[in-house]
């Protein structure tokens, strides 16, 4: 998978911005899990936290992006590397990581995917 990954989310009606992080990678993944326990302010309240989160509170050039979901970097970012998507409606995640692309799993196994692969923070 790489360092590599896009992340968004959706509550059924509205999508997020697409997050891009160049250098953060499977790590990432645990930091929006964090936002999603500690937050409830809605979608862009927890997309804010997660960044701070994921960028450690420093500004990294070049190394973090949010592209609207229709903005032609947004789908370049979603073909050329695993996307992953958390359904908070459903309370689920989704990805087009293959081999866990074919179901939807919750934050919990999600956080033991990322513990399991050596990339949790």
């Amino acid at each position: 998978m790489g360092d590599r990954i896009c992340i968004r989310l959706t509550d059924g009606d509205r999508t997020s911005p697409l997050f891009y992080g160049h250098w953060c990678g499977i790590s990432a993944l645990k930091d929006m899990n964090d936002a999603l326990r500690d937050e409830n302010n809605g979608m862009m309240n927890i997309m804010c936290n997660f960044i701070v989160r994921v960028m450690g509170g420093k500004v990294q050039p070049r190394s973090y992006y949010l592209y609207n979901y229709d903005e032609s970097n947004a789908t370049m970012a979603d073909w050329d590397n695993w996307c992953w998507t958390f359904d908070m409606d459903e309370g689920l995640w989704t990805t087009t990581f293959p081999g866990l692309s074919d179901r939807s799993m919750t934050m919990g196994d999600v956080d033991d995917y990322v513990a399991r692969n050596g990339d949790a923070t």
